[in-house]
């Protein structure tokens, strides 16, 4: 059971035409924690104060940025909470349609929040680990905003219980 991190509130549970829709939308069968989470508590969100995220960037192809490209990054993104299914869905279908042949964003992302700044929560659907990035459905797989992602978690699980963390005061 994945447990409602302290001070977020459950919203509507998603139903299991939900996760068969989200499901056969991606072409994947969604990670076990998440769809245990969202049967539950639904698109839970953080009601006593958002969270923040810090994300490891790196190049798409796994390599490091140097400092350059990395001076370029935040390290730290707000997270308030996750999207309900059909704000899912529909990001989904966003993405498909604009991509051209599938090289824009690969099918094996799950789309399941957002940033204030825009950048997108994505479960790679091969590992399960959590990355965020400033996704542009106008520009190819790996170049421009494409070319860099950030690393959040090691899975779903471990995005939330161990890294939403409360918002420094100097931010």
């Amino acid at each position: 059971m994945v447990d409602l991190p302290a001070g977020f509130e459950a919203r509507a549970p998603f139903s299991a035409t939900d996760l068969e829709a989200i499901a056969r939308a991606l072409g994947h069968p969604l990670p076990h924690d998440y769809a245990e989470f969202v049967t539950q508590h639904g698109a839970a969100f953080a009601a006593d104060d958002d969270r923040v995220v810090e994300a490891v960037w790196q190049r798409i192809d796994g390599q490091p940025l140097d400092k350059a490209e990395a001076a370029e990054f935040e390290t730290l993104y707000l997270f308030s909470g996750l999207w309900p299914a059909a704000q899912v869905l529909d990001e989904i279908e966003t993405v498909r349609r604009a991509s051209v042949n599938g090289n824009v964003i690969p099918t094996r992302f799950l789309p399941i929040a957002h940033d204030t700044g825009g950048a997108v929560y994505w479960i790679d659907m091969e590992d399960e680990s959590v990355w965020v990035w400033f996704t542009n459905v106008n520009e190819p797989w790996g170049t421009g905003g494409n070319a860099n992602i950030g690393r959040v978690a090691d899975s779903f699980t471990d995005f939330l219980n161990n890294r939403l963390l409360p918002v420094p005061e100097d931010w």
